[in-house]
């Protein structure tokens, strides 16, 4: 365990990329005292507070926690094109929240629909391939294994068309 203080290259502590060549200090969080590898800029280390600790605080110095907090963003978020919701813990679907209290809108339309919980072996599909229209008509239940032959089946029926990466043969015989 290296001491407070203690100064390394990014090549010695494991760092990649651009960080390489950068020098790192070992210095203790000013606020919860957790050590961890800094970047020194200019003799300086750049951040005393681990990031935790940095959003935590700006968030209660700014206003509070929660909904009550600047930082909040009305409970969701978007990711490769999905969108997630945040659930409290009183939500009769909270169990379908990974290990943060999110869950995606569409399993979540699709779970209250049909008032049960969804298990992990079922997949929500959208019909029209738009993974932010979660309307429940566009929206289709069913098992992975299934889902992925569907998918897989597209692919096929496309190939015996004559397409082949969204062109079609034909043309590509002609071209050469």
């Amino acid at each position: 365990m290296p001491q407070i203080g203690e100064r390394k290259r990014g090549k010695e502590i494991g760092q990649r990329g651009g960080a390489l060549r950068c020098l790192f200090e070992w210095s203790a969080c000013r606020v919860c005292g957790k050590p961890r590898w800094v970047i020194v800029h200019k003799g300086k280390i750049k951040n005393d507070r681990c990031k935790h600790c940095s959003d935590t605080e700006r968030c209660k110095t700014l206003g509070g926690i929660g909904e009550k907090s600047p930082c909040w963003h009305g409970g969701s978020y978007s990711r490769y094109g999905y969108k997630y919701i945040w659930l409290p813990k009183t939500d009769p679907f909270f169990s379908m929240t990974g290990n943060a209290p999110y869950v995606a809108e569409h399993r979540l339309i699709m779970a209250r629909f049909l008032d049960r919980l969804l298990t992990k072996k079922e997949v929500v599909h959208h019909k029209n391939g738009i993974r932010n229209d979660n309307r429940i008509e566009n929206l289709e239940l069913t098992i992975r294994g299934e889902h992925a032959k569907e998918h897989n089946q597209g692919y096929i029926d496309g190939f015996k068309r004559g397409y082949l990466d969204g062109k079609n043969t034909a043309t590509q015989e002609k071209a050469t």
